[in-house]
């Protein structure tokens, strides 16, 4: 390939970089799928903010001063403009509006002190300074693109993909959005017996974080709830018959797998997911999760995958596939072909996705 074309992919490259990222994308997804390394990535950003910053100086100037072609610049100017008239208050979440700058305790001031904080007493070089507070900033960009409604809080759990027995610090974790209070909480306020409004906490905020792809465990629960972890414990051996989707249950760390049987037996006999939410107390998102794991299961044994290529691919505990093999086998026969066919169609509407 010519130079010039090899620079003109460049350019491509990290115009297209920067307007993926304005428009929210995940800065770890986005450089692995543009392939981008940590080094160039800092560069272009860096460009971008003394662009964005110092635009009134004639683009020829900056573009010797940043030591990038005249015609990314101004790719990237526009893709700016572009982006500022769609979302007048950008500037101000990047650390990029210049009247920001000059209000005390907003904008640039404050991330001026803040990295003069990191620099004299934690001794961080400037280098290391500004990438810190680039990645502060974009998380906290992405977690404020996180519609919440009043009383919901954003909480890092781990991923439900996280195998039993990986050290917590080494797991994926992902922002849930969770429903901290609710109108419905005030109206089981008792002082007498707050039971039952722990108890309902307790299973909305494990399940919603299910929902969103996490895991909950017991210290999570605890936290949230203001409870220690021996009356978390209590309250879940209170509702024995209840399948609460906490990291436990879900990485099959316990004996709390029976739930997945009496779930999908419940289904096989032919019980809408209504009932089953009736017969076990849970929610129709849990329910579907353990639906669509077993049909998932299903649809990769029949294609010829054996137990350890599925739990690979599904990310989850050998057990646990072990699990839904036998409930398949006892479910292949003449008198549940019609529930299988419902399950190999739940499967196919959801792809398995590789980890």
């Amino acid at each position: 390939m010519k130079k010039e074309n090899r620079q003109l992919m460049r350019n491509l490259r990290a115009a297209l970089a920067i307007d993926r990222y304005l428009s929210g994308e995940d800065l770890t997804a986005l450089r692995k799928d543009l392939a981008i390394s940590t080094g160039r990535w800092q560069r272009w950003w860096q460009g971008f903010k003394e662009l964005v910053q110092n635009r009134d100086q004639p683009l020829a100037e900056l573009a010797r001063l940043l030591r990038e072609p005249p015609e990314l610049l101004e790719a990237w100017w526009k893709i700016w403009t572009r982006h500022r008239e769609k979302d007048p208050g950008i500037a101000t979440r990047l650390g990029l509006d210049q009247e920001a700058l000059r209000q005390p305790g907003t904008g640039t001031a404050s991330r001026q002190a803040f990295a003069e904080l990191l620099r004299r007493r934690h001794g961080y070089s400037p280098a290391a300074v500004e990438q810190f507070l680039d990645e502060l900033a974009e998380l906290a960009s992405r977690l404020n693109r996180q519609e919440r409604a009043p009383g919901a809080i954003v909480y890092q759990a781990v991923s439900d993909r996280e195998p039993a027995g990986k050290k917590l610090s080494q797991c994926e974790l992902k922002a849930v959005v969770l429903d901290y209070v609710t109108p419905e909480d005030w109206e089981l306020v008792n002082r007498d017996n707050a039971e039952a409004l722990k108890w309902t906490r307790l299973l909305r905020l494990a399940t919603q974080a299910r929902s969103q792809g996490a895991t909950l465990n017991q210290p999570d629960l605890a936290l949230l709830l203001g409870l220690s972890t021996k009356s978390v414990q209590t309250l879940l051996k209170e509702h024995p018959g209840v399948v609460v989707p906490t990291r436990g249950m879900v990485a099959d760390m316990g004996p709390a797998l029976s739930h997945t049987d009496k779930i999908i037996r419940l289904y096989m006999d032919g019980y809408t997911e209504t009932e089953i939410v009736q017969r076990t107390g849970h929610s129709y998102e849990a329910i579907e999760n353990y639906l669509l794991d077993f049909a998932r299961v299903t649809y990769l044994l029949e294609r010829g995958l054996p137990v350890p290529a599925i739990r690979k691919v599904l990310g989850c505990s050998r057990r646990l596939v072990e699990k839904h093999v036998n409930l398949y086998r006892e479910f292949s026969g003449p008198d549940y072909a019609f529930m299988m066919a419902k399950v190999r169609r739940l499967a196919e509407a959801h792809p398995v996705k590789k980890n």
